[in-house]
Protein backbone atom coordinates (compact mmCIF):
# COMPACT_ATOMS: atom_id res chain seq x y z
CA UNK A 1 0.00 0.00 0.00
CA UNK A 2 1.24 3.55 -1.24
CA UNK A 3 2.51 6.23 1.74
CA UNK A 4 -0.61 8.59 1.63
CA UNK A 5 -1.08 12.14 3.95
CA UNK A 6 -4.67 13.06 4.62
CA UNK A 7 -5.97 9.98 2.35
CA UNK A 8 -3.97 11.24 -0.41
CA UNK A 9 -1.43 9.17 -2.39
CA UNK A 10 2.27 11.55 -1.80
CA UNK A 11 3.47 10.34 -4.82
CA UNK A 12 0.48 11.85 -6.54
CA UNK A 13 0.66 14.81 -3.93
CA UNK A 14 4.01 15.05 -5.39
CA UNK A 15 3.61 15.26 -8.96
CA UNK A 16 0.38 18.03 -8.37
CA UNK A 17 2.77 20.07 -6.50
CA UNK A 18 5.35 19.88 -8.79
CA UNK A 19 2.76 20.80 -11.99
CA UNK A 20 0.83 23.54 -9.74
CA UNK A 21 4.44 24.79 -9.42
CA UNK A 22 5.47 24.66 -13.20
CA UNK A 23 2.19 26.58 -14.15
CA UNK A 24 3.03 29.57 -11.82
CA UNK A 25 6.27 30.04 -13.25
CA UNK A 26 5.38 29.55 -16.68
CA UNK A 27 2.27 31.60 -17.05
CA UNK A 28 4.11 34.90 -15.96
CA UNK A 29 6.57 34.10 -18.41
CA UNK A 30 4.62 33.70 -21.27
CA UNK A 31 2.57 36.78 -20.18
CA UNK A 32 5.32 39.45 -19.55
CA UNK A 33 7.60 37.93 -22.49
CA UNK A 34 5.51 39.37 -24.74
CA UNK A 35 6.06 42.57 -24.69
CA UNK A 36 6.43 44.16 -28.06
CA UNK A 37 10.29 45.46 -28.92
CA UNK A 38 11.76 46.29 -31.68
CA UNK A 39 15.70 46.22 -32.25
CA UNK A 40 17.31 49.47 -31.79
CA UNK A 41 17.90 51.03 -34.96
CA UNK A 42 19.84 54.05 -33.58
CA UNK A 43 22.98 53.30 -30.64
CA UNK A 44 23.87 56.99 -30.85
CA UNK A 45 21.41 56.84 -27.67
CA UNK A 46 23.08 54.36 -25.47
CA UNK A 47 25.28 55.32 -23.06
CA UNK A 48 29.40 55.40 -23.47
CA UNK A 49 30.11 52.76 -20.47
CA UNK A 50 26.81 50.70 -20.98
CA UNK A 51 25.88 49.19 -24.16
CA UNK A 52 23.13 46.44 -21.83
CA UNK A 53 19.24 47.48 -22.90
CA UNK A 54 16.90 46.34 -20.47
CA UNK A 55 13.12 45.81 -20.65
CA UNK A 56 12.73 45.86 -16.82
CA UNK A 57 14.86 46.86 -14.11
CA UNK A 58 14.90 47.07 -10.59
CA UNK A 59 14.03 50.95 -10.57
CA UNK A 60 12.46 51.69 -14.04
CA UNK A 61 13.12 54.92 -15.04
CA UNK A 62 10.81 57.89 -13.75
CA UNK A 63 9.49 60.82 -16.37
CA UNK A 64 10.34 64.53 -14.74
CA UNK A 65 7.94 66.13 -15.95
CA UNK A 66 4.07 64.74 -15.39
CA UNK A 67 2.69 62.49 -18.18
CA UNK A 68 -0.91 65.07 -18.05
CA UNK A 69 2.00 67.64 -19.21
CA UNK A 70 3.41 66.06 -22.41
CA UNK A 71 -0.28 64.79 -23.74
CA UNK A 72 -1.00 68.41 -23.42
CA UNK A 73 2.08 69.27 -25.48
CA UNK A 74 1.38 66.58 -27.89
CA UNK A 75 -2.13 67.49 -28.06
CA UNK A 76 -1.34 71.46 -28.63
CA UNK A 77 1.12 70.21 -31.16
CA UNK A 78 -0.53 67.89 -33.31
CA UNK A 79 -3.50 69.67 -35.91
CA UNK A 80 -5.66 67.29 -37.19
CA UNK A 81 -7.81 67.31 -40.08
CA UNK A 82 -11.56 67.04 -39.91
CA UNK A 83 -11.52 63.57 -41.38
CA UNK A 84 -8.97 63.01 -38.45
CA UNK A 85 -10.81 64.27 -35.73
CA UNK A 86 -13.08 61.37 -36.45
CA UNK A 87 -10.39 58.26 -36.43
CA UNK A 88 -10.61 56.31 -33.35
CA UNK A 89 -7.39 53.86 -32.75
CA UNK A 90 -4.45 52.99 -30.60
CA UNK A 91 -0.75 53.07 -31.10
CA UNK A 92 2.92 51.71 -29.28
CA UNK A 93 5.63 53.79 -29.43
CA UNK A 94 9.36 52.46 -27.83
CA UNK A 95 11.89 54.84 -26.99
CA UNK A 96 15.09 54.22 -25.12
CA UNK A 97 15.87 55.84 -22.07
CA UNK A 98 19.89 56.06 -21.37
CA UNK A 99 21.25 55.72 -17.71
CA UNK A 100 22.06 59.62 -18.46
CA UNK A 101 18.00 59.90 -18.48
CA UNK A 102 18.17 61.42 -21.94
CA UNK A 103 15.57 59.22 -24.82
CA UNK A 104 15.52 58.35 -28.19
CA UNK A 105 15.22 56.05 -30.90
CA UNK A 106 11.33 56.40 -30.96
CA UNK A 107 9.96 53.82 -32.71
CA UNK A 108 5.95 52.38 -33.63
CA UNK A 109 5.74 48.96 -32.49
CA UNK A 110 2.29 49.20 -33.47
CA UNK A 111 -0.64 51.05 -34.51
CA UNK A 112 -4.19 50.94 -35.28
CA UNK A 113 -3.81 51.03 -39.68
CA UNK A 114 -6.02 54.00 -39.94
CA UNK A 115 -3.44 55.82 -37.58
CA UNK A 116 -0.21 55.83 -39.85
CA UNK A 117 -0.09 59.22 -40.56
CA UNK A 118 -1.00 60.54 -36.99
CA UNK A 119 1.41 58.17 -35.36
CA UNK A 120 4.58 59.55 -37.66
CA UNK A 121 3.16 62.98 -36.05
CA UNK A 122 3.19 61.99 -32.49
CA UNK A 123 6.57 60.65 -32.87
CA UNK A 124 7.67 63.67 -34.40
CA UNK A 125 6.69 65.74 -31.57
CA UNK A 126 7.38 62.86 -28.88
CA UNK A 127 11.10 63.78 -30.54
CA UNK A 128 10.83 67.31 -29.88
CA UNK A 129 9.51 67.23 -26.49
CA UNK A 130 12.19 67.48 -24.14
CA UNK A 131 11.32 63.85 -22.70
CA UNK A 132 13.45 64.36 -19.30
CA UNK A 133 13.78 60.96 -17.11
CA UNK A 134 15.80 59.75 -14.07
CA UNK A 135 17.06 57.07 -15.43
CA UNK A 136 16.49 53.34 -14.46
CA UNK A 137 18.60 51.16 -12.22
CA UNK A 138 19.85 47.76 -12.13
CA UNK A 139 21.46 46.79 -8.83
CA UNK A 140 21.75 50.62 -7.91
CA UNK A 141 23.12 51.18 -11.46
CA UNK A 142 21.80 53.50 -14.00
CA UNK A 143 20.87 51.24 -17.39
CA UNK A 144 19.48 51.57 -20.50
CA UNK A 145 16.02 50.78 -20.70
CA UNK A 146 13.00 50.57 -23.57
CA UNK A 147 10.25 52.29 -22.28
CA UNK A 148 7.00 52.24 -24.20
CA UNK A 149 4.01 54.69 -24.47
CA UNK A 150 0.54 53.42 -25.04
CA UNK A 151 -1.66 56.74 -27.08
CA UNK A 152 -5.06 56.13 -27.82
CA UNK A 153 -7.06 58.51 -30.37
CA UNK A 154 -10.43 58.91 -29.48
CA UNK A 155 -12.71 61.89 -31.11
CA UNK A 156 -9.36 64.11 -32.03
CA UNK A 157 -8.08 63.83 -28.52
CA UNK A 158 -4.95 61.71 -27.23
CA UNK A 159 -4.68 60.23 -24.17
CA UNK A 160 -0.85 58.75 -23.33
CA UNK A 161 -0.17 56.02 -20.80
CA UNK A 162 3.31 54.57 -19.98
CA UNK A 163 3.56 50.55 -20.09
Amino acid sequence: MPPTLCGINIKILIMRTILFSLILVTIPICLFSQKPFKALKDSSVLCETRKEIFFIVEDMPILKKPLDKIEESINESICLTKNQLEIEGETYIQCLVNCDGNTGDFQTVKYSPNLEEINNKIIEVLEQVNLEWIPGKQKSIAVNVFMVFHVKLKKGNLQIALL
